[in-house]
């Protein structure tokens, strides 16, 4: 599964290809890490999933880098709209949507970039401490 990784603006956009697999995810995560150390603050993303032509990731592998993840630093508070137009990639990205549990960051699965990017285009409200 080949992915991109841009900044384009203020947002960082990812975007995946083929087959996603537990080994190109780990690598995808790795990269996002490195990419959010380097920025300040930690942007907020889109990230499109409408390439996944296949998933060969597991709900164990999933959860384990959804942890890594959870336990990343992100220096702020930030959004991360995922794009999911077909079943495969709406199941997929549902999964991480329930397995996110980094309490700054908000995630949310658009079935369109268009729709993606006006969400992220709001502000991010936090509740009250």
């Amino acid at each position: 599964m080949p992915f991109r990784l841009e900044m384009l603006g203020d947002l960082l956009h990812v975007t995946y290809s083929g087959v996603l697999s537990v080994e190109e995810l780990r690598r995808l995560s790795d990269a996002i890490r490195d990419t959010e150390a380097t920025l300040e603050p930690t942007p907020s993303r889109i990230v499109d999933m409408s390439g996944i032509t296949g998933v060969s990731i597991g709900f164990d592998a999933m959860s384990e880098l959804a942890e890594v993840r959870r336990l990343s630093p992100v220096r702020n508070a930030i959004k991360s709209a995922l794009v999911a137009p077909g079943q495969l990639q709406m199941g997929f990205a549902r999964m991480f949507q329930q397995l996110n549990s980094h309490p700054r960051v908000i995630v949310e699965v658009f079935r369109d970039r268009e729709s993606a990017l006006a969400w992220l285009a709001v502000p991010l409200e936090l509740p009250p401490a």
